[in-house]
């Protein structure tokens, strides 16, 4: 099974705390000339991403993963080869598990600016659960509450994912979501879920809940049912230096499965 995975920077590639549990042949687009989608017009970075998409396909990948907000916008295209893995997110975990229909949006601003559209869009196709539908005070149509990624994105690129600092301020810039009494966190961003002990701890689930990498990994273990699974291999295909990935150390050994295989690399 060749599954693709686009990622400006290192964000996406945070996915392989549990892609590398299945024996899949891995490609990474890792455009780093690009980095980062977030922080450029969004279609600008769309863009960017559909060739990365169109790169992945005539490299033979079955399924792409591609970042969230920019999954919701190909899929809306009609695009059929990107591994739905966000938008299942939200229907199966964030949706199903709302308490009151108050959702916050935690990303990068570019992302901000049209994300909320298409949750909004696809939360239409969203039919309550009867709990839901028997709480009188529950929002819907879905209410949001936004709030940018800032400066925490980047330590979580470049420092330890356990850091004082990183996860000091990221608790700060989460705040506002407590201020707004939100019932469940959406991350626009697989980076987040890097410190996602951190931010499972600073919010009580029974108030507000965020869903960490295990509800990613019980989705992406169900698209791999009845595949043909094989040898693990990561291949990284790069636009420009790898340097960035290779400094994080923590991440490489995670896609390396504890320096079992080499990561392929090549310029394209």
């Amino acid at each position: 099974m060749k599954i693709g995975i686009v990622s400006s920077a290192v964000e996406s590639l945070v996915l392989f705390k549990i892609l590398n549990k299945y024996d899949c042949e891995y490609i990474v687009y890792f455009d780093s000339f690009m980095a980062s989608y977030g922080d450029k017009d969004f279609g600008t970075s769309l863009a960017a991403v559909k060739k990365g998409v169109e790169t992945l396909q005539k490299q033979g990948a079955e399924m792409i993963i591609v970042p969230p907000v920019y999954e919701l916008a190909l899929l809306k295209e009609g695009e059929n080869q990107i591994l739905p893995l966000f938008r299942e997110y939200l229907f199966e975990f964030v949706f199903k598990y709302s308490l009151v229909g108050k959702l916050g949006i935690f990303g990068d601003g570019e992302e901000l600016s049209v994300a909320q559209k298409l949750i909004s869009d696809f939360a239409t196709q969203y039919i309550l659960q009867s709990a839901q539908s028997a709480t009188k005070r529950f929002h819907f149509p879905f209410v949001f509450w936004s709030e940018k990624l800032g400066v925490a994105k980047g330590l979580l690129s470049q420092l330890s994912w356990k850091s004082y600092l990183t996860n000091t301020l990221l608790k700060h810039q989460l705040l506002p979501f407590k201020d707004a009494m939100i019932d469940t966190l959406i991350p626009l961003n697989y980076c987040i879920f890097a410190s996602e002990k951190t931010v499972a701890k600073f919010f009580n689930f029974k108030k507000i809940r965020f869903h960490t990498l295990a509800s990613l990994d019980q989705i992406f273990s169900s698209f791999l049912k009845d595949k043909n699974l094989n040898t693990y291999s990561v291949r990284i295909l790069t636009t420009d230096s790898v340097a960035s990935l290779f400094e994080q150390k923590r991440l490489v050994w995670l896609m390396q499965r504890g320096k079992k295989i080499v990561l392929e690399t090549e310029r394209i």
